[in-house]
């Protein structure tokens, strides 16, 4: 569901794509959000306080094997954000080339899973997993680089 808008600026916006609580399309999650729907489920309590999450409904697709390294759910969120941009972002990119695309991201800590994970692991062994790098399963810009190797593009992000 690919829509151009033009900022103040004058610089279109020619996709957007959402992925979260309510659904992991954008179609969804507009028909989530029209209908009134919230995407916060009970999670039960934290510190004796009610705690909310943001779950996604389904499963999340394994990354491309060329990708495993940025493996986590993060990185699997921002691949189903790819779905709903990526004709779009071959348009811009075969009429303006790589480098004079944009990605503009907003996101929370996804990957405080991982973190998470990793924390527990470290508590148990001494060490965090092997398989375990907080640059790209945790910091915000890995999303970014996952989604500039799903499309391609080179500018700034």
């Amino acid at each position: 569901m690919a829509r151009t808008h033009a900022m103040s600026a004058g610089i279109p916006i020619t996709a957007y794509s959402a992925c979260n609580g309510l659904g992991t399309t954008t179609a969804a999650v507009l028909e989530q959000l029209f209908a009134g729907r919230r995407g916060l489920r009970p999670a039960g309590e934290t510190f004796g306080l009610a705690t909310w999450v943001g779950a996604l409904p389904e499963q999340l697709p394994a990354l491309p094997a060329s990708l495993s390294h940025f493996d986590s759910r993060q990185a699997r969120i921002a691949q189903l954000v790819h779905v709903d941009i990526a004709p779009a972002v071959e348009r811009a990119t075969r009429r303006w080339g790589p480098e004079r695309v944009a990605l503009i991201l907003g996101t929370s800590t996804a990957g405080i899973a991982a973190s998470e994970a990793a924390m527990v692991h470290h508590r148990a062994h001494g060490q965090l997993p092997a398989d375990y790098a907080i640059e790209r399963q945790h910091a915000l810009y890995a999303t970014v680089e996952v989604l500039r190797a799903l499309t391609g593009i080179r500018g700034p992000g």
